[in-house]
C-alpha cells in the first residue's frame, strides 16, 4: 500500500468520507469537512501509522491530501539524517506551504 493509499484510508475513516470521493487535490477542510479536532487525531494517526513526527509549524500548513502525502514521503526519505537536517527540511516545508487549514 503507497503512502497515499495509506493517507487516504486514514481519511476516509476519520472523516467519514467514501474513499473514492477523495483525490490529491482534495481540501482537508473545504472538502473532507475536518475541524480542528479531526486534524489533531489525524495527525496522531498519521504520526503512529508511517513512524513519523510532524512538527505543529509544518502541520499548520497542510491544505491538500497530496499535501500531507508529501509531507511524509520527504519526512521519511530526508529524515534519515540526523536531527537538525530534519529539522530544517521540515522548517522548510512550512515556509513553502504557506496556506494554512
Amino acid at each position: 500500500m503507497t503512502s497515499y493509499e495509506r493517507v487516504v484510508a486514514l481519511l476516509s475513516e476519520q472523516c467519514s468520507v467514501p474513499q473514492d470521493k477523495i483525490t490529491p487535490n482534495s481540501d482537508i477542510v473545504k472538502d473532507l469537512g475536518a475541524d480542528s479536532l479531526d486534524i489533531v487525531e489525524m495527525l496522531m494517526q498519521m504520526e503512529e501509522e508511517f513512524g513519523v513526527e510532524i512538527e505543529e509549524d509544518v502541520a499548520t500548513q497542510l491544505k491538500t491530501v497530496q499535501d500531507v502525502v508529501n509531507a511524509i514521503d520527504n519526512y521519511k526519505r530526508f529524515c534519515q539524517e540526523p536531527f537538525i537536517f530534519c529539522r530544517k527540511f521540515l522548517l522548510g516545508l512550512a515556509i513553502y506551504f504557506k496556506v494554512a487549514f
